[in-house]
């Protein structure tokens, strides 16, 4: 079955110290944005069971306030949902920061999918990271309307993601942090992204650079190689390294024109999108060999 991805658009305040969002021109043409998914969306016919998602950017941090905007937005949403509505149903997600002050977007929206009676299928898909997401305000922010949403709609999912830092390692390894307490306290599932920075690295900052400004963001390998030897089962493997938790189809833009569609993601080895060959932009701070690598390593290993 398909899972089909639409990135909307790249606009985003949240100012993540680490997101490559961030040089990125503020000001996106929604508008065609929009309608190039609402037409893309009414071509397609999936199989009952398919997935469609879409992500950002942001889309309840302000970027709705365009009434022309919002009422695309809730186009696109509802042909989404009626596309799900199937015999086996589909699976509808969205990601959402949740940091903002003003929940008040997200709340209309979680509302208005509600009213289809598809709840159980619905996949909300947000982020933590104990470094270089949160202000203290933005943090209580998330769990204030992550607490508030499913008092609302128990039946919604979460999904988390978090990107795998050496600060979240050495939590881990040092017992200050538990990724299976927090599945447990905030109701979700937890999965790990590598770190990587694609559009650092397009306008000439390396790794080894952006460590400089942000330490312990990239992973150390023998750091890593620790927590498979000492803690294995303190983190789930196969979100890091099987690649069939990815869409099997993305639509994106850089320009707000020219639209690329880049099919069998879930096949690819990182969840960069260059569509060329990947040049040291993600993974260990000081090693080329990839995450995933040690990883099946690791699980070969386990089978001996």
């Amino acid at each position: 079955m398909a899972f089909l991805q639409y990135e909307l658009w790249k606009d985003c305040s949240n100012n993540c110290k680490y997101c490559f969002n961030r040089n990125i021109k503020p000001v996106r043409n929604k508008v065609e944005s929009l309608t190039y998914v609402l037409n893309s969306l009414r071509e397609k016919n999936l199989e009952p069971g398919s997935s469609i998602g879409f992500i950002g950017g942001e889309f309840f941090g302000g970027q709705l306030e365009n009434t022309k905007v919002k009422k695309l937005f809730y186009e696109v949403i509802d042909l989404a949902m009626s596309k799900i509505d199937t015999n086996p149903p589909g699976r509808f997600l969205i990601t959402a920061a949740l940091m903002s002050d003003d929940s008040s977007d997200w709340f209309e929206f979680c509302e208005h999918i509600h009213k289809y009676n598809l709840d159980e299928h619905v996949l909300l898909c947000t982020s933590w990271d104990a470094k270089y997401r949160f202000t203290e305000k933005t943090r209580q922010n998330w769990e204030q309307t992550v607490l508030e949403t499913q008092k609302r709609y128990p039946k919604m999912k979460f999904h988390v993601e978090m990107i795998l830092t050496e600060y979240l390692i050495n939590g881990i390894l040092d017992d200050t942090f538990s990724l299976r307490e927090f599945e447990n306290k905030w109701n979700c599932r937890v999965d790990l992204n590598i770190p990587y920075l694609p559009w650092f690295h397009e306008r000439g900052e390396d790794k080894e650079t952006f460590s400089k400004r942000l330490p312990l963001f990239f992973p150390k390998r023998k750091t890593f190689l620790r927590l498979l030897m000492e803690k294995p089962n303190s983190i789930n493997l196969a979100g890091i390294s099987d690649c069939r938790f990815h869409s099997s189809e993305l639509h994106y833009t850089l320009d707000d024109k020219n639209w690329i569609i880049l099919p069998e993601r879930h096949k690819m080895g990182t969840t960069c999108t260059n569509l060329r060959a990947c040049a040291n932009c993600c993974g260990y701070i000081d090693s080329e060999i990839k995450i995933q690598d040690d990883i099946k390593t690791y699980l070969k290993s386990c089978m001996l």
